[in-house]
């Protein structure tokens, strides 16, 4: 195999590796990624964060505080999310859902 070629691969089979420990949570990967580097943590129990720090405070934003409300859970108080043993980012705001916008009449 050509050295460009063998390079490449090592670069793909690494990025994957990255994506992988990022997405999953894997201990795959024996280093941390820099953005997980000394970055503030929460585990819920249920899932872990990463959040980020901003001006001196440790912000975590769009974490899962409960499941979604559909089925039997609509109209009934909070119940606690389903337990994953990923770890995810906390440093941004997750899309909302779909809210369409009634006519008035």
């Amino acid at each position: 195999m050509r050295p460009a070629v063998s390079k490449l691969c090592v670069l793909v089979f690494s990025w994957l590796a990255l994506h992988n420990s990022l997405t999953t949570g894997s201990p795959f990967l024996l280093w941390q990624p820099p953005f997980f580097r000394n970055q503030p943590r929460v585990d819920l129990g249920y899932s872990s964060y990463v959040g980020v720090r901003r001006g001196g405070v440790n912000v975590f934003l769009g974490m899962r505080y409960a499941a979604p409300p559909t089925g039997n859970l609509r109209w009934r108080a909070p119940v606690e999310p389903e337990t994953d043993s990923k770890t995810h980012s906390a440093a941004e705001v997750r899309p909302l859902p779909y809210l369409p916008n009634p006519t008035r009449r």
